[in-house]
């Protein structure tokens, strides 16, 4: 297989130093060489400066980006980057070794778009179980994303730069959800997207309920304002009770055992609640959209 196409790694960052070295070092490695693709990592808190100790590779640059939010850096690379494709990841990701040279095998086949697999890892091996195994089932299921939803997140894509030309860039007015929102946008217009299978990025799992409930209150900042805000009060109600259901088929469609089943079961629950709260004080104009 030929190498000769160009990526354009695209990588915001927000007061993350340590893993986005992590990343770059995974980047390093990639089976396709260091000519084929450029990095550009954007640091979305220009008060944080690089640190004295940071080796930035050669086929790095470092974009600095004031105004909030990970799409506005990623659009900021966008406009800066020279590759046919742009390959997204996140600063606390690390790239297998071969997935550029995966992601280049779909994109070949002439696909406008490849959403790659996410898998999770812990960072620490003391990190919890519970935590762990709710992010293996119920986060990032890429598959899912691109066979049924057509659409994929930022942590795992890649896009042809000319489809971004033809449709314009992501929205920067939410803090989360702005990916899905223009994958799905691009495939309704046409563009065609593959599941990447073997194009895998490792993503940490978070290390505690807590994280998880601040990721949900976070995305359900996107959710309330790309779709949650317009609904009338009573489609508003309906989709509280909705999400407020007890998540049953845990207990039919999850692979653990039992006891696990159990926790999983309060856990999603409980987030469902942390959601729904948020929803309501979003609606009441007492709380603000979380950028992380």
């Amino acid at each position: 297989m030929s190498h000769s196409l160009t990526f354009s790694v695209v990588i915001p960052f927000y007061r993350d130093w340590d893993r986005l070295a992590m990343c770059m070092e995974s980047l390093a490695h990639q089976q396709i060489p260091k000519s084929a693709f450029e990095i550009l990592a954007v640091n979305n808190d220009p008060s944080d400066p690089i640190p004295a100790d940071f080796v930035l590779p050669e086929n790095a640059t470092l974009l600095s980006e004031s105004r909030k939010g990970s799409y506005a850096a990623r659009n900021l690379a966008i406009a800066h980057a020279k590759g046919d494709i742009i390959a997204f990841t996140d600063s606390d990701c690390k790239p297998q070794l071969d997935w550029l040279a995966q992601g280049l095998d779909i994109m070949v086949q002439g696909f406008d778009m490849a959403g790659g697999a996410v898998t999770f890892f812990k960072e620490h091996p003391d990190d919890s179980d519970l935590v762990f195994s709710y992010e293996r089932n119920f986060s990032f299921n890429q598959k899912r994303n691109v066979e049924v939803e057509k659409c994929s997140i930022t942590a795992n894509l890649f896009v042809r730069k000319e489809i971004f030309a033809q449709l314009g860039w992501f929205r920067e007015d939410i803090f989360s959800g702005a990916d899905t929102v223009w994958t799905k946008n691009a495939t309704a217009n046409g563009a065609s997207i593959a599941f990447a299978e073997d194009a895998v990025v490792h993503h940490p799992s978070r290390k505690s309920i807590a994280e998880l409930y601040s990721k949900k209150r976070r995305t359900t900042g996107g959710y309330y304002n790309l779709y949650f805000e317009s609904k009338s009060w009573m489609k508003k109600a309906m989709t509280l009770l909705m999400l407020l259901r007890p998540p049953i088929t845990i207990f039919i469609k999850i692979n653990e055992s039992f006891l696990m089943k159990v926790k999983l079961f309060f856990t999603k629950w409980s987030i469902e609640f942390v959601g729904a709260w948020e929803l309501l004080g979003l609606s009441f104009d007492t709380n603000t959209p979380k950028r992380s």
